[in-house]
């Protein structure tokens, strides 16, 4: 009896938990990420540096984008996501003539080594879809359900067939080329847009899923931050020199 009793507590145990990872909402999860600071021109590649002080003169701080998706189901990929990013004062984003938005483009060949398989990164939009261009508002990304199935954005382990296509894990969206005034802590965070802002693509696993709106889904997210500048031990000195006189006249009180 004892043996039976344990058997259907097991059972029940076991369905309870998966019920609940069934019922578990959609997590996105978008941050910015520092990859290093290139001068003006472009002319070589990123070098990191402390994030304490000004962006050097005429270069750019460049934060990447990336993105991950979890709490779904094994049939479920990416579909749609809508973000906000935003910044402090004293950080300005580069605009090299489309915005600062600099979303990821390429290609990829979506079945390896057979014929054909060609198709484009991102082939259902991927741009700053606000009031304006500029606005780094309504910033939306978007893929067909086609390619959510064989790229398998946003997941641990893509893509599920064909080539790499550079946009590893966390996934990729877009870069932003970030620069630093020093005064004081800065700080770039990314929230989701106002509204539904993630849909999926639910029964997938042939590419022929539903576009379902995630209302319940929820958003995750780790600024990237400027620890504003550090005073050098002259600065500090001076500092302390000019506190003397204020310290007597108090003591004298």
């Amino acid at each position: 009896m004892r043996s039976i009793k344990r058997v259907i507590a097991g059972v029940v145990g076991g369905l309870a938990l998966a019920a609940s990872a069934a019922s578990a909402a959609p997590l996105l999860t978008v941050n910015p990420v520092y990859v290093g600071t290139v001068p003006g021109d472009f002319s070589t590649g990123p070098v990191m540096r402390p994030l304490t002080s000004a962006t050097p003169a005429g270069a750019f701080d460049v934060f990447e984008v990336r993105f991950s998706l979890s709490n779904i189901a094994a049939d479920e990929d990416f579909a749609t996501m809508n973000i906000d990013i935003a910044a402090t004062p004293n950080i300005t984003f580069g605009n090299f003539g489309s915005g600062p938005w600099n979303a990821a483009t390429g290609t990829y060949d979506n079945n390896g080594g057979l014929p054909g398989g060609g198709a484009t990164l991102w082939d259902n939009g991927n741009s700053d879809a606000g009031p304006s261009s500029v606005d780094l508002k309504n910033i939306s990304v978007a893929t067909f359900a086609s390619a959510a199935n064989n790229r398998q954005y946003g997941e641990a382990v893509r893509p599920k067939a064909g080539t790499d296509d550079g946009l590893g894990f966390p996934t990729l969206i877009g870069t932003l080329y970030a620069q630093y005034n020093g005064n004081g802590p800065g700080t770039i965070s990314v929230g989701p847009s106002v509204g539904t802002f993630l849909a999926t693509w639910v029964g997938n696993s042939s590419g022929g899923g539903a576009n379902t709106s995630q209302s319940g889904a929820t958003f995750g997210s780790t600024p990237a931050t400027y620890a504003g500048a550090v005073p050098e031990p002259a600065s500090l000195s001076l500092l302390a020199l000019s506190a003397l006189p204020l310290l007597r006249r108090r003591r004298k009180a």
